[in-house]
């Protein structure tokens, strides 16, 4: 009995924690933008990542043809952070996604002339 026990605990202390997996590829979906009347306005998203260990870069935009660079991007676990600026007068949008069954999803938030921005990100992986 004994015995089973102390294989139990070595295989869960040699068990891989929870992580996002390779993010690498391209990612479509929706972006969702909230007007601040709480409308919603959907559009669409592609995402093309590069992942290696905690650090994510690559670019985003509404298709494979507009893209803008990621900016401080970190894979810790399932959880996803990165930013994207359309140019360098445009608002900063903040993303903050997490990785589950080869799904993008969470929010997007930033502020344009003082009107504040958010957005629901829900992506999948093109294969």
């Amino acid at each position: 009995m004994k015995s089973l026990a102390a294989l139990a605990i070595l295989l869960f202390t040699l068990a891989p924690g929870q992580t996002a997996g390779n993010l690498t590829g391209t990612w479509s979906g929706t972006f969702t933008m909230i007007a601040e009347d709480g409308t919603p306005r959907e559009m669409k998203i592609e995402l093309t990542l590069t992942h290696k260990g905690k650090d994510l870069t690559g670019s985003a935009g509404p298709s494979a043809e507009q893209q803008w660079p990621l900016s401080n991007g970190v894979v810790a676990g399932d959880k996803v952070t990165f930013q994207v600026q359309e140019n360098s007068n445009g608002p900063l949008i903040s993303f903050t996604l997490t990785h589950a069954k080869d799904r993008l999803t969470g929010q997007a938030s930033g502020e344009d002339d003082g009107r504040k921005l958010s957005a629901k990100i829900d992506a999948g992986r093109v294969k």
